[in-house]
């Protein structure tokens, strides 16, 4: 299975879900977040709510608690020993 397959399925039965973009676009690659954040904004579902939360998310914390969301997908570029460009979505378990 892949991480598409594996985000479909997580987000099965979301009911509010917030994502969340993390980065500097100063810094090149890291401002992947911010930039998914850009690339997806009016494209959506209403339930769904996009924050560019730079490179500080804590800052956003109250917001996110406000909002009550089901679930929380946070968009950050990472080392993953991986080739560039690959992608994989890490359970909160292995964070």
């Amino acid at each position: 299975m892949g991480w598409t397959d594996e985000l479909a399925g997580w987000l099965t039965g979301s009911e509010r879900l917030v994502i969340l973009g993390i980065g500097n676009p100063l810094k090149g690659d890291d401002g992947l977040g911010p930039r998914i954040i850009e690339l997806l904004s009016g494209r959506v579902p209403e339930r769904a709510k996009l924050l560019d939360c730079g490179s500080s998310p804590e800052n956003f914390t109250g917001l996110i608690r406000r909002l009550n969301p089901t679930h929380v997908l946070m968009v950050d570029a990472a080392r993953l020993g991986a080739r560039p460009g690959a992608a994989r979505l890490v359970r909160v378990a292995r964070i």
